[in-house]
C-alpha cells in the first residue's frame, strides 16, 4: 500500500529536469508545477514530471501525439495505443501525471485537476519543441483517456488553449476516449481545433449522452467526430478489467443544475447554480461530497477495443495528413 501513496517515480530524484536524450525510447524530467485551476496563477512549486517519450525507427521527421491517462494511472492499454502509433511513423509522449504529485490511482478526483495536467502538457510541449524539433515535423495531436480527456475537452475554449498552449505550436487535433463531456463554458471561444470522442453506450462513469448533446450542439461547426459503441463499458479497451469490476471508490456525478460543472467567465471551475466552486482542494473536495456517489461498473470488450484501436488511427492519420 506504502507505494499507492508514495509512488516511486523516473523523477523523483532528479534535481535537472529538462534533460536531452538521443534515444528513440526515454524518459525526460519535464519542469511542470501545480495550478489548481484555469484561472490560477502559476505556483512557485516546480514538479519533475515524467514525460515516456518513444520514436519510430525512421530517419524522416514524424508528427507526436501527448498522451494524458485516466484516474487510473498509466496501464498497458496505453502503449497498445503507443505501439500502433509507432507503426505508423508516429511518436509518442506519455506523461505520468499522477507520481510526481504522491498518487498512483486517483481514488477521490480531487488530488489532481485538470489544470495541474494541462500544466504537465505545456511543460512537456516546451521541452519536447526545444530539444527535439529536429526529429518532429511539427505536427502535434492530442488524446485523453476519461479523466485526461477532461484535459483534452477544455482545450476546445480558446482561452484556456491559448494559455496552455504555446504560440509556436499549433495542435492538429484534440480526443476524449470515454471521458465526461457535460462541462459548460459561460464565455465561450471555440479553438477550432479537430476534436475526436469515442464513448461507451452503456458507461456509467462519463455517460455517453453527454457527449451525444455534445456532438449535436457544435459537431458541425467545430469539426466534431463521434463514436458510440454498442454494449460497452468504461474502461472497454483496457485489459485489466477482461472479467468486469465494480470499482466502490469510483465517483459519478449527480445529474443536477447544482452540481452542473461551468468555466465561468474569469476561466474559475464552479456548479451552474454557483452554490459550489472547484476552485481549490477544499471547495473541490465539498463538491465531490456532494455531488457525487461512489461505485460504477468497468468492463473490457474486445470487440470495442478494436474499433477504438481503428478509430483512432484512422482520425490520427486524417488530421496530421491535413497539414
Amino acid at each position: 500500500m506504502l507505494a499507492v501513496f508514495n509512488p516511486y517515480h523516473a523523477c523523483i530524484d532528479s534535481g535537472k529536469g529538462n534533460t536531452v536524450h538521443q534515444s528513440d525510447v526515454f524518459t525526460a524530467c519535464v519542469t511542470s508545477s501545480n495550478t489548481y485551476d484555469y484561472d490560477s496563477d502559476v505556483t512557485s512549486q516546480n514538479l519533475n514530471i515524467p514525460a515516456h517519450f518513444y520514436f519510430p525507427k525512421t530517419s524522416k521527421k514524424v508528427p507526436i501525439i501527448i498522451i494524458s491517462h485516466g484516474a487510473g494511472g498509466i496501464f498497458q492499454f496505453h502503449h497498445d495505443y503507443k505501439d500502433i502509433f509507432l507503426s505508423n511513423d508516429i511518436a509518442v509522449v506519455i506523461i505520468d501525471h499522477f507520481s510526481p504529485r504522491n498518487i498512483a490511482i486517483d481514488f477521490d478526483f480531487v488530488s489532481v485537476s485538470e489544470a495541474m495536467m494541462l500544466s504537465d502538457i505545456t511543460a512537456t510541449l516546451e521541452h519536447l519543441t526545444k530539444y527535439y524539433g529536429h526529429r518532429l515535423d511539427g505536427q502535434v495531436g492530442y488524446i485523453g483517456w476519461s479523466k485526461g480527456g477532461i484535459s483534452a475537452l477544455s482545450l476546445r475554449n480558446k482561452k484556456i488553449y491559448d494559455k496552455y498552449i504555446p504560440s509556436n505550436i499549433k495542435l492538429s487535433f484534440l480526443a476524449g476516449v470515454y471521458t465526461f463531456c457535460d462541462i459548460s463554458f459561460e464565455d465561450y471561444q471555440p479553438s477550432d481545433i479537430p476534436l475526436l470522442l469515442i464513448s461507451g453506450e452503456l458507461d456509467e462513469i462519463t455517460p455517453a449522452k453527454y457527449c451525444m448533446n455534445l456532438f449535436n450542439e457544435f459537431g458541425e461547426s467545430e469539426n466534431i467526430s463521434y463514436h458510440q459503441l454498442a454494449n460497452s463499458y468504461h474502461g472497454f479497451d483496457n485489459h485489466a478489467f477482461l472479467l468486469g469490476a465494480y470499482l466502490p471508490w469510483q465517483p459519478t456525478l449527480n445529474e443536477s443544475d447544482i452540481c452542473s460543472i461551468v468555466i465561468d467567465k474569469s476561466l474559475k471551475t464552479i456548479s451552474k447554480t454557483n452554490i459550489y466552486s472547484l476552485n481549490d482542494f477544499q471547495s473541490r473536495k465539498e463538491f465531490i461530497e456532494a455531488c457525487t456517489v461512489k461505485g460504477a461498473f468497468v468492463k473490457y470488450n474486445s470487440d470495442s477495443r478494436i474499433k477504438s484501436h481503428k478509430l483512432v488511427i484512422d482520425f490520427v492519420k486524417t488530421k496530421f495528413g491535413q497539414n
